[in-house]
């Protein structure tokens, strides 16, 4: 498998030198920055020089680490060859030996120091790492062999690389000639009833803070793995005030020129094996690596869409609806299921699974459906900048791929996504459910249509005609 790019080591940042050196550097960079005549570059440059300095830090602390084992091996070696011979004592070769002992120590106390401090941060709450399942490192063994679109199937390295690559391609990318059905567009999002008030859609306009981007970065998972810049959101922990003000600036300049710096466009991804047939590349997730520093923007536009999406989705919707909670559809299912067989009642329940649901939303019908809301044009043109030319490398058994520039579908792993995707879905939803005549009455005010969980969506209908009834709505919506 291929050595995949540079991620910064975790352990470096608890260096107090390293830590003094980020901290004095970027108070210094953003002094600069503020009057700059452009932002960007200027960020793009410092951070090059700081990961070349960083990994030079790195080299040196290990070199030092060897360098001092290699001296105490030596002098061990050399006490016991004089202990042999006669020339020395017990005492001394118990010394030397003592020496050698404390050397190895003193470094494995410092590594296990970081280890009991990420197991007291994970392993001891209630924490997605301790929740991990613990089959998890079957999901990073290598692609051995793929299904080929001709039938046949090849391990070779070339052809399981170049079939990946076509299949993720094809997915990312909507090469279709046919224009864009916009007049169908807007009959389906007629079908939005609720909107934006005027003093969220304000608030929403304002500019991004560096306090807003400071509280992002404080709360963030220090070491998830980084993007293709190798920065972890440790990095930008060290001083987590001054890097959300250089960030706004950088990120403020960016939204006014319509388009983010080529290495904040770039992200890799990475995929993680499903289940079923490990040859056939669609039975894997792409999880999108990008940059921290995107990562922390996305966080602080996340925070204020999060607050709004309750007055904006229907009830029936739970997948990252603030407030909301999978097992109230569950409870509500059995409850259902009880009520229908208690009365006699006729009711059916499709279960619907829409193939690669994230990777194929319509960027323009995205835009559309947050104009039909209500959002202002600043928030949109921030939703925009980060969907503008972007550049995905696919790193297949650790080698990465050519660039691949999609234009369809929100990134898994990122945290605005969730969101947008779910706003994306409200139209079928709000079109479900204006056709309670296809639902299960439960009440004279009340009857059920459906039940959604980001895109899984389940189908409730009286009868088997309203159950395809509703079927056809939802082709209506995916067409």
């Amino acid at each position: 498998m291929g050595k995949g790019y540079w991620k910064m080591p975790k352990e470096l940042v608890q260096y107090p030198q390293v830590r003094e050196a980020i901290a004095t550097e970027a108070s210094r960079l953003l002094h600069y920055i503020r009057t700059a005549h452009n932002p960007g570059v200027v960020w793009h440059a410092w951070k090059k020089r700081t990961r070349r300095f960083l990994q030079d830090a790195h080299r040196f602390v290990r070199s030092h680490y060897m360098r001092e084992k290699a001296t105490a091996a030596g002098r061990l070696t050399e006490a016991r060859r004089l202990h042999t011979e006669g020339h020395s004592t017990d005492q001394d070769l118990a010394e030397e030996e003592k020496i050698y002992v404390e050397t190895e120590d003193l470094w494995k106390l410092y590594y296990s120091d970081l280890k009991f401090d990420v197991h007291a941060g994970k392993n001891e709450r209630s924490t997605a790492h301790f929740f991990r399942p613990p089959t998890k490192l079957l999901y990073k063994t290598p692609v051995r062999s793929v299904n080929q679109r001709d039938g046949t199937v090849s391990t070779d390295p070339d052809a399981i690389q170049r079939e990946f690559v076509d299949h993720w391609t094809r997915v990312m990318r909507d090469d279709d000639p046919a224009p864009p059905k916009r007049a169908a567009r807007r009959r389906l999002l007629r079908v939005l009833q609720k909107r934006l008030t005027a003093e969220d859609r304000d608030a929403l306009e304002e500019d991004i803070t560096g306090s807003e981007l400071q509280r992002s970065i404080e709360t963030m998972a220090p070491h998830r793995t980084p993007g293709p810049d190798g920065f972890s959101a440790c990095f930008y922990q060290v001083a987590p005030a001054v890097f959300g003000e250089i960030l706004s600036i950088v990120f403020n300049y960016q939204l006014n020129r319509g388009i983010l710096l080529k290495c904040q466009r770039t992200s890799e991804v990475v995929l993680l094996f499903k289940k079923n047939d490990r040859a056939d590349p669609g039975n894997y997730r792409p999880i999108s690596l990008m940059p921290v520093e995107v990562k922390i923007l996305c966080r602080a536009l996340s925070h204020r869409l999060s607050s709004l999406l309750p007055r904006l989705v229907l009830p029936a919707q739970k997948g990252f609806v603030h407030g909301q909670r999978l097992h109230d559809h569950t409870v509500f299912m059995l409850d259902l299921q009880h009520t229908c067989t208690v009365r006699n009642q006729e009711g059916y329940a499709a279960f619907l699974d829409f193939a690669k649901a994230y990777d194929r939303v319509s960027w323009t019908y995205l835009f559309d459906t947050l104009d039909t809301f209500g959002f202002g044009p600043k928030f949109i043109a921030w939703i925009r900048l980060l969907y503008t030319n972007p550049l995905v490398h696919l790193r297949i058994n650790g080698i990465k791929s050519t660039p691949t520039h999609p234009n369809r579908g929100v990134k898994q792993g990122d945290p605005l996504s969730s969101l947008l995707f779910v706003l994306s879905l409200e139209p079928l939803n709000q079109l479900l459910h204006n056709h309670e005549e296809y639902g299960i009455e439960l009440t004279m005010d009340h009857t059920a249509t459906t039940l959604m969980f980001a895109d899984d969506t389940t189908l409730l209908a009286g009868r088997i005609a309203h159950l395809q009834a509703q079927l056809e709505l939802v082709s209506q919506f995916w067409c």
